[in-house]
Formats: structure tokens, C-alpha cells, sequence
């Protein structure tokens, strides 16, 4: 008898666990209304007799972005925050332009799987998962969808000889997004190096100071380390003697044509050290 009644409980609840993942809309719209004092999972309804056809409107789609940053692609992604009208729909969009190599860092949506089309281009997509053990899927696109599924890390990089363009729809008016880097090396306060390194299975070498530079959604990741004088350079006279930097003898002051003459270009194998012998030979 418990059975019966446990069996029939899940299946009663069970539509409201598949349904939800976002509000479901009990009116024909719910507008958000972002100046509402009251707080639910999504946002409040506006008044309906306050509703115009912009709330349902959103232009600039169809223009190209600006793909001149570090990553190399444009990320123009409409949520419910840029379209009011998206309220308890449970959907939204983003389109991306990239660049020449340009690549969207592994990511993933909490709150969204994502059909992903790719509209120009040849775009690489990845989509990492555990079953039956870590892995992924990985393929070249050309004209055509792809899907990415709830929570999973997943990428897209141009490789083609030209620009690309892909058109994502994702099942959530907000559907939020986790950058795999950010999250690691970007956080505040920072993850302790030592967690990182265990994490990473790597020397703490490699991660003992990181240095990020972030700005929106760019962000390099580097450690350089070298001599103070390692190769040779040109140091101007006010490097060593105050006088002459008084003086205004500093490096603005170089004549950059007597830095320029002729060079030599050493060929060297992958398994040699470059030594007076193989410069000579040059």
C-alpha cells in the first residue's frame, strides 16, 4: 500500500519537477517589472495597462560585433535584463561574431542547455562530460546545430579562413554563465595556489603567482620569468647616472636609427643549444 501511494505521490509531482525549472506563465505575459520591492524567482509582473511593444523588442541582432579584444569574438547576448518580455518564457538568445581564431572560453549555463547554430564560418565546438568517464565531443561545424546540454563545460573557436557567426537559443529567460578561468583564477578572494596546483595536477611552479589581468570579459592568464639583463639591449645614459636623466638624457632621447643595422638568422634544431659554433654557421 505504501508503494502504491509513494509511486502515485511521484507521479503527481512529477510534471512540476520537468516544469520546473523556470516559472511557467499563468497569463498571457508577465512583463518584469525591475522596480518592483517584492522579490520571486524571476521577476514580479508590470501592470499590464503599463505594458507597451518595446518591452517585447530588442534591436541589434543583426549587426556585426567588434571582435577586436584578446578573445577575438563579439558576445551579444539578449536576457530577460535587456528584454522585459522574456518574463516566465523560459527563453533567450546571444549571437557571437568571431574573429580569425577567435575562441568563446569553456563555459557552462546553470540554468540553461543551449541549441547552438552556426550561421558563417567553420566553428569548432566541445562539449565536455563524464559518461562513461571524461571526455568529449568535438567536431567542426559548417552550416549546422548543435546542442549543449544543462550544466555541462562546452567551447567554440573560428578555424576557418574567415569570420564566423553562430546563433545560440537557450531554454532559460536568465540563463547565466560560469567562464571555467574565471572561476579558477579570477574570483575574489583568490583560490589558494596550493589548491590549484592539487587541482590541476601541476607544479606549483607553474601556478605559484599568477597574473590575471581582466577587463569585461578578456582576461590573459601568464607567469614570465627572466634574468634582469637577459639579451641584448640598448640602456639609455640616464640608467646609470641621475645627472644625465636631469639632464633629459633618457630613453625618449635615442636615435632609433642607430639601433637599426643588419641581423642574423640562426637556424637552430629543436634538440640543439645554441652555441658560438652553430652562430658562426649561421
Amino acid at each position: 500500500m505504501n508503494l502504491i501511494l509513494t509511486l502515485s505521490f511521484v507521479a503527481i509531482i512529477w510534471p512540476s519537477l520537468v516544469l520546473g525549472h523556470e516559472p511557467s506563465p499563468l497569463q498571457d505575459f508577465c512583463v518584469a517589472d525591475f522596480n518592483s520591492i517584492v522579490r520571486v524567482n524571476g521577476f514580479p509582473c508590470l501592470n499590464p495597462k503599463q505594458v507597451t511593444v518595446d518591452h517585447f523588442l530588442f534591436k541589434g541582432l543583426n549587426i556585426v560585433g567588434n571582435t577586436s579584444n584578446y578573445l577575438g569574438v563579439s558576445v551579444n547576448r539578449p536576457t530577460v535584463n535587456e528584454i522585459p518580455g522574456l518574463n516566465t518564457l523560459g527563453m533567450s538568445t546571444v549571437r557571437v561574431d568571431y574573429a580569425i581564431s577567435g575562441v568563446v572560453p569553456p563555459h557552462r549555463h546553470p540554468r540553461a542547455s543551449e541549441i547552438l547554430v552556426v550561421l558563417e564560418g567553420t566553428v569548432l565546438v566541445d562539449l565536455s562530460h563524464q559518461a562513461p568517464k571524461t571526455s568529449s565531443f568535438q567536431k567542426c561545424w559548417r552550416r549546422a546545430m548543435f546542442s549543449y546540454f544543462l550544466w555541462l563545460f562546452h567551447f567554440q573557436q573560428n578555424v576557418g579562413s574567415g569570420n564566423a557567426i553562430t546563433m545560440a537559443f537557450l531554454n532559460s529567460q536568465n540563463p547565466g554563465v560560469v567562464i571555467a578561468a574565471n572561476a579558477m583564477f579570477g574570483s575574489s578572494p583568490r583560490i589558494d595556489a596550493d589548491v590549484l596546483d592539487r587541482a590541476l595536477e601541476v607544479d606549483s611552479s607553474v601556478i605559484e603567482k599568477p597574473y590575471l589581468i581582466y577587463k569585461g570579459s578578456n582576461f590573459n592568464f601568464s607567469e614570465l620569468n627572466f634574468p634582469l639583463h637577459a639579451d641584448t639591449h640598448v640602456d639609455a645614459p640616464g640608467h646609470f647616472y641621475e645627472n644625465y636623466f636631469e639632464q633629459g638624457f633618457d630613453a625618449d632621447t635615442l636615435d632609433l636609427i642607430v639601433l637599426n643595422g643588419p641581423e642574423l638568422l640562426v637556424d637552430v634544431l629543436r634538440d640543439e643549444n645554441i652555441t658560438g659554433m652553430c652562430a658562426w654557421n649561421g
